[in-house]
């Protein structure tokens, strides 16, 4: 089996596939030490990193040296909010991730305060995304690394677990309280649903489901 990388979207089952995954010994994920940290490369783990340093951490997982590993982490926490578990290099390695760009704005609002913030937002993130999967592309044909779509096909279950937790509102998804113990399925009562924000996330479930169909197909 070759090296990978999971391309995933919010409340697909990506995280559970990836936590089994590490349980055979045959098959390397790279993860934060400790709880959590499934996504490393996303911005809430691994803070605002610049794509040079992105590539090196990516040279570095995949150069099949053990001893670059202690270098890997010191690039990685310049930004990072943990380290990253030591992994077997001779085993396929992979960890799961999110082509998209989730940049905080903060530093560049303060050079454009006379421009509406959405219009930073939006040209911002076109550039970033333009440029990251430049780079990705240009990565993964080099390394040849192989890449996999986590897509949910039940499209109505997913917009309903999109709707408690992960669409932007709602951050405490049900799922992760009942893992922890927080709660219990028979301490749970009728859920109430906004039909209008329901709706609204359903149609974008069917619309990037949609798209990653066509993908697939060619």
């Amino acid at each position: 089996m070759k090296n990978f990388i999971i391309q995933f979207d919010e409340k697909v089952g990506s995280t559970a596939m990836v936590q089994i995954l590490d349980n055979f010994k045959g098959i390397s994920i790279i993860h934060q030490d400790g709880l959590g940290g499934w996504e490393p490369f996303d911005c809430h783990c691994c803070g605002e990193i610049s794509l040079r340093r992105l590539r090196k951490c990516f040279e570095l997982i995949y150069s099949n040296n053990p001893s670059s590993q202690e270098l890997l982490n010191y690039i990685y926490n310049k930004s990072a909010t943990g380290r990253l578990v030591e992994f077997e290099t001779a085993a396929p390695v992979g960890f799961k991730m999110r082509f998209g760009t989730k940049r905080r704005m903060a530093t560049v609002l303060k050079f454009f305060r006379n421009v509406p913030v959405n219009s930073i937002k939006n040209m911002v993130i076109k550039i970033e995304r333009k440029l990251k999967n430049r780079m990705l592309y240009k990565f993964l044909k080099e390394y040849n690394i192989i890449v996999f779509t986590v897509v949910r096909q039940d499209v109505f279950r997913w917009a309903l677990s999109k709707y408690h937790g992960g669409d932007g509102i709602n951050k405490n998804h049900l799922q992760f309280a009942l893992a922890k113990g927080e709660v219990s399925k028979e301490s749970l009562g009728k859920i109430h649903i906004d039909p209008e924000r329901f709706s609204s996330i359903l149609d974008n479930c069917v619309k990037k489901f949609v798209i990653s169909s066509w993908s697939f197909r060619g």
